[in-house]
C-alpha cells in the first residue's frame, strides 16, 4: 500500500486554529496497546521509568493512569505537529491537515517552502516543542518525588522520556524527519537546487530506514535483547520510513 491510499484511511476528530486534526483508524489500535501495556505494568508494581520502579496501585486506578499516560504522550505528538503547521503559517504557508498516525504524526503543507530558512525554521519547530515538553514534564516531575508521588512522578518522567525520544529520533538526518528537513535545508542552500537536495536527503532516510529495519531485527532474535514487541515495532516504523523517503526519492528523480 502507498501512502497515498495510508492518508486516505483517516477520520477528522477536531480544528485547531482552523487547521483539520485527522486520526489515521489504526491509531486507535496503538492507543489501545499503549493503554494496556502501561495498565498491566503499573497493576503488578513492575514498571520502571530509568531507575525508578513505579508503586503498584488498583486496577482500577491503573487504567485511569494509563489511559492519562497515553492521552498525554499523544498530544505530545499533537504539539510536535502543531508546531510544524503554526511555523509553517508564520512562513506564509497554508496548512492542509495534521495527521495522527500509528508512527507518529505529520503535519501536511498545501506547498513547498520558497527558501532554506523557510524550510529550516519548520522543520525544527517541532523537536523544539518536544524538547520543551520533555522540560516542562520534568520540572512537574521532580516535586513530585519529592513529595513522594512515586506513581505520579513516574508517569511524569514516562512523558518526559516520551517527548525527548519523539525530539531525539525525528533528529536523525533521513526525509522525511525533521532532521532529514533540516539536511535538505543544508543542501539546499548549498547547492541552490531543491531537487537534488530532496533526494540526497530521501536516500539518507532510507539508508536510516534501513537501520531501523536491521535493528528491529537483531532485537527479536539477540539473546541480549529478545523483544519481540519492540523489534517488531522498530521493523514497522523502518518499513514506513523507507516506503515514505522511497516515495521521495522517485518522485523527484521522475
Amino acid at each position: 500500500m502507498g501512502l497515498k491510499d495510508f492518508y486516505k484511511r483517516q477520520i477528522t476528530v477536531a480544528h485547531i486554529f482552523g487547521i483539520p486534526v485527522r486520526f489515521d483508524y489504526r491509531w486507535f489500535v496503538v492507543f489501545l496497546l499503549s493503554v494496556w501495556l502501561i495498565a498491566m505494568n503499573l497493576a503488578r508494581g513492575g514498571m520502571y521509568v530509568g531507575q525508578v520502579q513505579l508503586l503498584p496501585v488498583s486496577v482500577a486506578a491503573a487504567w485511569a493512569l494509563a489511559i492519562v499516560t497515553t492521552i498525554g504522550l499523544f498530544l505530545s505528538v499533537l504539539g510536535h505537529e502543531l508546531s510544524h503547521a503554526l511555523m509553517g503559517r508564520a512562513e506564509g504557508i497554508e496548512i492542509e491537515e495534521i495527521v495522527l498516525h500509528p508512527f507518529g504524526g505529520l503535519a501536511r503543507l498545501r506547498n513547498q517552502p520558497e527558501s532554506p530558512r523557510a524550510e529550516f525554521r519548520i522543520a525544527v519547530a517541532g523537536p523544539a516543542a518536544s524538547f520543551l515538553f520533555a522540560a516542562i514534564t520534568f520540572v512537574l516531575m521532580v516535586p513530585a518525588m519529592m513529595a513522594g508521588y512515586q506513581t505520579a512522578g513516574g508517569v511524569l518522567l514516562l512523558l518526559c522520556a516520551g517527548n525527548l525520544l519523539l525530539a531525539v529520533f525525528n533528529l536523525f538526518p533521513g526525509y522525511p524527519l525533521d532532521g532529514g528537513r533540516v539536511l535538505r535545508a543544508i543542501l539546499w542552500r548549498r547547492t541552490g537546487n531543491i531537487k537534488e537536495a530532496t533526494r540526497m536527503a530521501g536516500i539518507c532516510g532510507m539508508l536510516i530506514a534501513a537501520v531501523l529495519i536491521i535493528f528491529g531485527v537483531y532485537m527479536a532474535i539477540a539473546p541480549s535483547f529478545r523483544s519481540y514487541f519492540m523489534g517488531f515495532w522498530s521493523v514497522l516504523v523502518g518499513l514506513f520510513l523507507f516506503d515514505a523517503a522511497y516515495s521521495v526519492v522517485k518522485t523527484v528523480q521522475g
